[in-house]
């Protein structure tokens, strides 16, 4: 990885850990025999959505596709989560197509995002399947990570990139649930 990209997730992750925090009315939840103020409760909405990402390295990769996502805040802190079916597709000359299932999770003070896919690369004459555990930060309906492909089946698979970074935003069609405790 160079210094430039090093240079560029850090002030990335430091940009969006600024805005992480969610506003919490503190009198609310005020302990007064300690002194402390405890933030409890959880407001989380759940959505059916529509899943659209951008993968780079060597070679482009657009993805579009539907998800269950839930997103909000536990305690102070902001929660995300996703499962997805969606499909990537190659931006260049030969197309390549992968249909991939996944999911992701992302919260807590440092908004840090953990994710895996399982991914069906195929160029209509040949295959392959991958598997891409993620990790990057996630907030809300967006994060941006750095994944590396797994092959699975057919290593001399060409056109994938091993490693991977990349973005996906998630945009909200239908709410499901509204989560609301204290």
């Amino acid at each position: 990885m160079t210094k430039t990209t090093l240079t560029f997730l850090l002030a990335l992750g430091t940009t969006l850990r600024c805005f992480a925090q969610i506003p919490v009315d503190t009198t609310e939840h005020a302990d007064t025999t300690l002194g402390v103020y405890r933030y409890r409760g959880t407001d989380q909405k759940q959505y059916i959505s529509i899943l659209t990402g951008y993968h780079y390295r060597k070679s482009h990769f657009a993805e579009l596709g539907i998800a269950v996502n839930r997103y909000g805040r536990k305690g102070r802190h902001p929660v995300a989560w996703a499962y997805f079916v969606s499909s990537e597709v190659k931006l260049d000359k030969q197309p390549i197509i992968g249909p991939k299932i996944g999911a992701w999770a992302a919260g807590g003070q440092s908004i840090m995002a953990l994710g895996i896919n399982l991914i069906y690369y195929t160029d209509f004459e040949q295959s392959s399947l991958r598997l891409r555990p993620e990790i990057g930060i996630g907030l809300g309906r967006f994060k941006v990570f750095y994944g590396y492909n797994i092959p699975i089946t057919n290593r001399d698979f060409e056109g994938i990139n091993r490693n991977v970074f990349g973005m996906a935003v998630l945009f909200g069609v239908k709410q499901t649930k509204h989560i609301q405790r204290d």
